[in-house]
């Protein structure tokens, strides 16, 4: 009696355990065992996944819940991303707008870039600078990416609005993972093709 007993609250933890998926969830949904792979599964299915403190969602995704805070970009991923090469074709420089739609007025937000095959650091991006207004916010955020004049003429990128509902003291840099930005939220492209002009 008491092994099965035993059996039994084990089995109603499981299937607690399992129903705590939340709404859409299978219930039997694994957490990504990396930050990459957390990322690729965001941009592959469309929807939102957490991995460490970080939620990681697509940008410009249609498919996640009404009122669900997200970040509209002017990109289009079937396009190459047009790049000002600096006269020592050392990097080039273009101008990302987005705009976050449901986060809170005090809400602030980074780009960080990444060269990707293979895949580098994130470069964290100078402050946006913000038009619009305070219900209807929109950002232009310069953006630098340093290139060899021994790669190819198109290069794949991948960029990433940070969000943070509380402002940051400071930001390195570079990052290996966009965790470690303490973000709240990142809003992570599909591969881009950057094209230095």
């Amino acid at each position: 009696m008491h092994a099965r007993h035993t059996l039994w609250l084990i089995c109603t933890a499981l299937w607690l355990t399992a129903c705590a998926g939340g709404s859409g969830s299978s219930g039997f949904d694994i957490t990504p065992q990396s930050e990459d792979a957390a990322i690729a599964q965001a941009v592959s299915e469309q929807h939102c996944v957490t991995h460490e403190t970080l939620t990681i969602c697509p940008a410009d995704a249609a498919t996640l819940p009404t009122g669900a805070a997200h970040v509209e970009t002017g990109l289009n991923d079937q396009l190459p991303v047009a790049c000002a090469t600096a006269a020592d074709r050392s990097g080039c420089t273009f101008t990302l707008p987005f705009m976050p739609i449901g986060f809170p007025a005090n809400a602030t937000f980074r780009v960080a870039t990444r060269l990707l095959e293979p895949a580098g650091s994130w470069v964290i991006g100078a402050v946006p600078g913000a038009n619009g207004t305070p219900s209807a916010p929109d950002f232009e955020a310069p953006v630098d990416v340093q290139i060899s004049s021994s790669t190819p003429s198109a290069e794949p990128i991948q960029l990433a609005v940070l969000a943070f509902l509380t402002p940051p003291a400071s930001l390195p840099a570079t990052v290996d993972t966009l965790a470690a930005t303490h973000a709240d939220f990142a809003f992570v492209t599909p591969e881009l093709q950057l094209q230095p002009q």
